[in-house]
């Protein structure tokens, strides 16, 4: 039986890269994502959940209802999504 490769390691570490270039206020001005300061990265709510993505670590990791962080094997796509979300999503505008 073949083993799955982890799914991050399939992600061009490009994304990763620009990401950790940004400025975090950029980003969170332009996602809705907060910024971790000691974690140096975004939580993002996706799908009713909250995730830690960590651009040095090239890590998502979900964050439970107590703020403990879990480490899960995601979907290829799901990195790109929230990849290319935190990177390239335009300023939201009409907040509530």
């Amino acid at each position: 039986m073949k083993k799955e490769t982890n799914q991050k390691e399939t992600v061009d570490p490009s994304h990763w890269e620009r990401l950790s270039k940004l400025h975090p206020t950029d980003v969170c001005n332009r996602t809705e994502a907060l910024y971790h300061p000691a974690r140096e990265g975004f939580l993002l709510a996706v799908y009713n959940l909250r995730y830690l993505i960590l651009p040095k670590a090239k890590k998502i990791l979900r964050v439970e209802w107590n703020d403990q962080t879990v480490e899960e094997d995601l979907h290829y796509f799901f990195y790109l999504m929230v990849l290319f979300y935190l990177t390239e999503a335009s300023r939201i505008v009409g907040k509530l």
